[in-house]
């Protein structure tokens, strides 16, 4: 039986010693803004409604994550606070999605679906012209 000798390749390689180039981290801000009022104000409301609903009251952490999540529902998705009050207040009061909508996370990736259906069950009605309540 004969041993094949493997011929050394020809391709440049980096040994292991040598540090792989390493792209620029992005750096945080040190202070973080304070949230807005619209943010706190949409958190709270869920907040409410969802303990009121016999539901445990969010912890500290997650109360943080319930910020992010409101934030990025109105910057980033764009919707109207208006809105998204009445949305949750419908959704609250409805037997299927109080059980379903109990976090600012499950709202913000249901808000389509939620919407649809309480324009549906509103005559085709938007929404938007439900004040928050105060």
């Amino acid at each position: 039986e004969r041993l094949s000798v493997k011929e050394p390749s020809t391709r440049p390689h980096s040994s292991p010693a040598e540090p792989k180039p390493s792209k620029p981290k992005r750096q945080r801000s040190t202070t973080a803004e304070p949230p807005r009022e619209e943010v706190k104000a949409l958190c709270s409301h869920l907040r409410d409604l969802v303990v009121a609903n016999g539901s445990k009251e969010p912890t500290r952490s997650a109360k943080n994550t319930w910020l992010v999540d409101a934030r990025r529902l109105l910057d980033i998705d764009k919707r109207p606070v208006a809105e998204a009050h009445a949305l949750i207040d419908w959704c609250q009061n409805d037997s299927f999605w109080k059980a379903n909508v109990r976090c600012m996370d499950s709202f913000r990736r249901q808000y389509d679906a939620l919407r649809l259906r309480a324009q549906a069950e509103n005559g085709g009605r938007h929404l938007n012209s439900v004040q928050p309540p105060r």
